[in-house]
Protein backbone atom coordinates (compact mmCIF):
# COMPACT_ATOMS: atom_id res chain seq x y z
CA UNK A 1 0.00 0.00 0.00
CA UNK A 2 2.97 2.45 0.94
CA UNK A 3 3.83 2.70 -3.12
CA UNK A 4 0.61 3.39 -4.18
CA UNK A 5 0.40 6.28 -1.39
CA UNK A 6 4.30 7.37 -2.89
CA UNK A 7 2.78 7.32 -6.14
CA UNK A 8 -0.27 9.56 -5.51
CA UNK A 9 1.73 11.89 -3.79
CA UNK A 10 4.22 12.51 -6.34
CA UNK A 11 1.35 12.91 -8.72
CA UNK A 12 -0.43 15.55 -6.35
CA UNK A 13 2.95 17.09 -6.35
CA UNK A 14 3.25 17.23 -10.11
CA UNK A 15 -0.18 18.80 -10.07
CA UNK A 16 0.69 21.41 -7.34
CA UNK A 17 3.90 22.38 -9.65
CA UNK A 18 1.47 22.76 -12.12
CA UNK A 19 -0.63 24.45 -10.92
CA UNK A 20 2.29 27.25 -10.33
CA UNK A 21 3.30 27.22 -13.60
CA UNK A 22 0.23 27.42 -14.91
CA UNK A 23 0.34 31.42 -13.46
CA UNK A 24 3.88 31.86 -14.19
CA UNK A 25 5.44 32.65 -17.25
CA UNK A 26 7.56 29.38 -17.79
CA UNK A 27 5.25 27.60 -18.91
CA UNK A 28 4.08 27.76 -22.41
CA UNK A 29 0.98 27.16 -24.10
CA UNK A 30 1.43 24.81 -27.05
CA UNK A 31 -1.16 23.55 -29.16
CA UNK A 32 -1.08 19.74 -29.68
CA UNK A 33 -0.86 17.17 -32.64
CA UNK A 34 -4.82 17.90 -33.08
CA UNK A 35 -8.05 16.32 -34.51
CA UNK A 36 -9.86 19.57 -34.12
CA UNK A 37 -9.87 23.10 -35.21
CA UNK A 38 -10.35 24.13 -31.76
CA UNK A 39 -8.46 21.98 -29.10
CA UNK A 40 -7.62 22.62 -25.35
CA UNK A 41 -4.80 24.24 -24.55
CA UNK A 42 -1.45 22.30 -23.67
CA UNK A 43 1.08 23.64 -21.30
CA UNK A 44 4.33 22.50 -21.31
CA UNK A 45 7.67 22.73 -19.10
CA UNK A 46 11.25 23.09 -19.53
CA UNK A 47 11.92 19.28 -18.16
CA UNK A 48 9.10 17.36 -19.38
CA UNK A 49 8.29 13.78 -18.34
CA UNK A 50 7.76 11.79 -20.93
CA UNK A 51 3.77 11.00 -22.09
CA UNK A 52 2.87 12.35 -18.99
CA UNK A 53 0.09 14.74 -18.39
CA UNK A 54 -2.45 16.45 -16.13
CA UNK A 55 -5.70 17.19 -17.79
CA UNK A 56 -8.30 19.63 -16.12
CA UNK A 57 -12.04 19.15 -17.02
CA UNK A 58 -14.25 22.06 -17.66
CA UNK A 59 -15.83 23.84 -14.34
CA UNK A 60 -19.48 23.38 -15.02
CA UNK A 61 -18.39 19.18 -15.19
CA UNK A 62 -18.39 16.73 -12.47
CA UNK A 63 -15.10 14.38 -12.77
CA UNK A 64 -16.98 11.77 -11.25
CA UNK A 65 -19.34 11.25 -14.39
CA UNK A 66 -16.73 12.30 -16.62
CA UNK A 67 -13.40 10.51 -16.17
CA UNK A 68 -14.76 7.54 -16.68
CA UNK A 69 -16.53 8.55 -19.91
CA UNK A 70 -12.90 9.89 -20.83
CA UNK A 71 -11.12 7.32 -20.17
CA UNK A 72 -14.05 4.87 -21.95
CA UNK A 73 -13.85 7.11 -25.28
CA UNK A 74 -9.82 7.79 -25.38
CA UNK A 75 -8.72 4.27 -24.47
CA UNK A 76 -6.36 5.44 -21.56
CA UNK A 77 -6.84 4.88 -17.60
CA UNK A 78 -6.08 7.80 -15.18
CA UNK A 79 -3.49 7.10 -12.14
CA UNK A 80 -5.16 9.92 -10.06
CA UNK A 81 -7.98 12.43 -9.30
CA UNK A 82 -6.80 15.86 -8.70
CA UNK A 83 -8.41 18.90 -7.12
CA UNK A 84 -6.42 22.09 -6.95
CA UNK A 85 -6.89 25.74 -7.15
CA UNK A 86 -7.45 25.41 -11.01
CA UNK A 87 -9.68 23.15 -10.82
CA UNK A 88 -10.81 18.97 -11.05
CA UNK A 89 -8.63 17.09 -12.98
CA UNK A 90 -6.78 13.77 -13.11
CA UNK A 91 -3.35 12.78 -14.38
CA UNK A 92 -2.56 10.27 -16.79
CA UNK A 93 0.16 8.30 -19.35
CA UNK A 94 -1.60 9.95 -22.89
CA UNK A 95 0.20 8.48 -26.24
CA UNK A 96 0.52 11.46 -29.10
CA UNK A 97 -2.67 10.06 -30.26
CA UNK A 98 -4.90 10.11 -27.25
CA UNK A 99 -3.63 12.96 -26.58
CA UNK A 100 -4.47 14.96 -29.59
CA UNK A 101 -7.91 13.24 -29.48
CA UNK A 102 -8.59 14.38 -25.83
CA UNK A 103 -7.64 17.41 -26.22
CA UNK A 104 -10.81 18.02 -28.49
CA UNK A 105 -12.97 16.41 -26.29
CA UNK A 106 -15.38 19.59 -24.94
CA UNK A 107 -14.93 18.48 -21.62
CA UNK A 108 -11.59 19.29 -21.47
CA UNK A 109 -10.16 22.86 -20.33
CA UNK A 110 -6.59 22.02 -20.27
CA UNK A 111 -3.61 20.05 -20.14
CA UNK A 112 -0.76 20.41 -18.50
CA UNK A 113 2.73 18.38 -19.36
CA UNK A 114 4.49 16.60 -16.14
CA UNK A 115 7.88 17.43 -15.46
CA UNK A 116 9.89 15.01 -14.21
CA UNK A 117 10.75 14.37 -11.26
Amino acid sequence: MKPLKNTIFALAVSALAFTSLACSESASPTAPLSTCSNPAPLLTVPNPRADSYTVFIQDNLELGKELPRLEARHGFRSQAKLVTSHGAGFAATLGPQTLATISCDSAVKQVFQNPAL
